[in-house]
């Protein structure tokens, strides 16, 4: 997992809320790598989606359960509807 590009002590008002949640950036990453880790090897099949139906993200039982790849679903509108 790739490494957190900032610091604690940035003036964007969105890392220092991220910061006063996690403590420091070593923290989220811990965090990111816990939560990546249950979405990928949860019995489920789970898909993250977006307002805009623009699939994020897919775990391994999902592409499972459509039969379809991770590159052909994520970062792609869907309409589930049909």
């Amino acid at each position: 997992m790739a490494a957190v590009n900032f610091t604690c002590d940035s003036h964007d008002p969105a890392v220092s809320k991220t910061c006063q949640i996690f403590g420091n950036p070593l923290h989220l990453t811990q965090f990111k790598e816990m939560y990546h880790s249950v979405f990928e090897n949860t019995g489920t099949g789970t898909i993250i989606i977006d307002s805009d139906m623009l699939i994020l993200y897919v775990n391994a039982k999902f592409m499972d359960l459509v039969g379809l790849e991770r590159n052909e679903m994520e970062n792609r509108r869907r309409d589930f509807d049909s």
